[in-house]
């Protein structure tokens, strides 16, 4: 054994197995350390660094400025937290945002935000026969998509019927019908009111 005393108390220990204990007289590890480290240089690392789960008001890796903003487990997966609370984490089957994301926009005004000097295009492409392409709005009445598929265009009331539909076929328009035979074929009531 090997150790440095200074006012009485060990700073520094070397025990029989090599380990080394800063702060410590029990290493349990090759270089154990009670109390904070601080690199004012690269600090490399070839192996794999283990730390605490943490979480988003204590994230396991963090900044010096700012204890409550950085990294910590989440489930199976990884989270990243921001003055305390979770704004984004990932695992092998979902992932999570809590604040609004903005591409080609660094100041996002909604949950999500496309800007580009340009077209600004959302893309949603299904790559297997037989599916479509799904775009979701929904609120606590209903559910309506806005499907691609198999070269039709519709807008479905989810559960409930396909509101409209252009067969890629004819270029024909349906409303209240999924099959139109005319260029517009509208199943129901045409209501049109005109004023002098």
């Amino acid at each position: 054994e090997f150790y440095v005393e200074t006012a009485g108390t060990k700073r520094l220990y070397v025990d029989n197995s090599g380990n080394v204990g800063i702060g410590q007289v029990s290493p349990g590890y090759k270089l154990d350390v009670n109390g904070n480290a601080r690199f004012v240089s690269d600090l490399r690392n070839e192996a794999r660094l283990l730390n605490s789960v943490g979480s988003a008001g204590s994230p396991s890796y963090s900044f010096f400025s700012q204890g409550n903003a950085g990294m910590y487990r989440s489930g199976n997966g990884v989270g990243f937290s921001a003055n305390g609370a979770s704004v984004y984490d990932i695992n092998s089957t979902r992932m999570y945002i809590n604040t609004n994301v903005g591409i080609g926009t660094s100041s996002p005004n909604a949950k999500f935000h496309v800007s580009h000097n340009g077209s600004a295009v959302v893309k949603a492409e299904s790559t297997a026969g037989g599916y479509g392409a799904y775009s979701r709005l929904t609120t606590t009445t209903n559910s309506y998509s806005l499907v691609s598929l198999n070269g039709d265009f519709l807008i479905d009331e989810d559960g409930v019927a396909t509101r409209f539909i252009i067969k890629d076929s004819t270029g024909n328009v349906g409303i209240g019908t999924n099959s139109p035979g005319s260029t517009l074929e509208v199943n129901g009531v045409i209501e049109s009111n005109t004023s002098d």
